[in-house]
């Protein structure tokens, strides 16, 4: 893409949410049709653009009870926070956590940047259910991320795609393998573009870069499997974006 693409790219979002605050202020100054209109061009931008997902009635609770059927597999992938920020502000959050994942009751959880060490009592208990686990840490810095994958099937064959992107097989029986790619792709930096670091558009770009390289790679490394595969983790996107259109396209193998 070129930088005016990519420009392009990130604006949309901009531009939706200030097409919905248009239209609320149009609202309240009755100015209906104005305020319906602007909204109806947010919506239909949002639509092309597929930048925000709207699922408004969707809820814990929509996660159905587990079949009896043997064919029947669950992944489940939950990020609890770099530094753990959530359960610092929620002291009963792993209480939540563990509730969530026992009404879930997956085969796999994938856990991106949870920094989980910190708890052992919370790996003593997902590895009571889950007999295999797998991490990739780093030490204990400011720019410390973990992934854990916890599984009830075998885990094996784990290699490294790219930073925080990893993929594995999972040994559902002895003749069939899930590909596995468990991946923390790369932030915008937030934080790092107000105390300076590369300014909020280099920040921006730097992390467009390495989220569309890092699924570049992931698609490269997943041509060719004959076996049922899943990627999941953060993707740090939004749909629509090049990141997850690179994915969604590159993975219909």
């Amino acid at each position: 893409l070129t930088h005016t693409q990519k420009m392009y790219i990130l604006l949309i979002p901009v531009i939706i949410a200030l097409l919905i605050i248009a239209g609320i202020f149009f609202m309240v100054r009755r100015q209906w049709w104005l305020a319906a209109v602007l909204v109806v061009v947010a919506l239909v931008v949002n639509q092309w653009s597929q930048t925000f997902a709207l699922h408004p009635f969707a809820t814990v609770s929509d996660v159905q009870p587990r079949t009896t059927s043997p064919r029947t597999l669950r992944v489940l992938t939950y990020n609890i926070g770099l530094h753990n920020a959530y359960l610092r502000q929620n002291t009963d959050g792993l209480q939540c956590i563990e509730r969530f994942l026992a009404h879930v009751d997956a085969d796999v959880v994938v856990l991106p940047e949870s920094r989980l060490t910190l708890y052992p009592d919370f790996i003593s208990l997902l590895e009571a259910q889950y007999p295999y686990c797998i991490t990739q840490a780093t030490d204990l810095t400011a720019r410390y991320v973990e992934t854990f994958v916890f599984s009830r099937y075998p885990i094996r064959d784990v290699r490294q795609l790219g930073d925080y992107v990893y993929a594995m097989d999972v040994a559902l029986t002895s003749d069939l393998d899930l590909r596995l790619v468990a991946c923390h792709l790369h932030s915008n930096q937030w934080h790092s573009s107000l105390r300076g670091g590369e300014g909020l558009f280099g920040n921006l770009q730097q992390g467009y870069d390495q989220r569309l390289a890092q699924a570049e790679a992931i698609c490269t490394a997943l041509q060719g499997c004959q076996g049922p595969l899943v990627v999941c983790g953060d993707l740090n996107d939004l749909s629509g974006s090049p990141t997850l259109n690179t994915l969604q396209h590159g993975l219909q193998l």
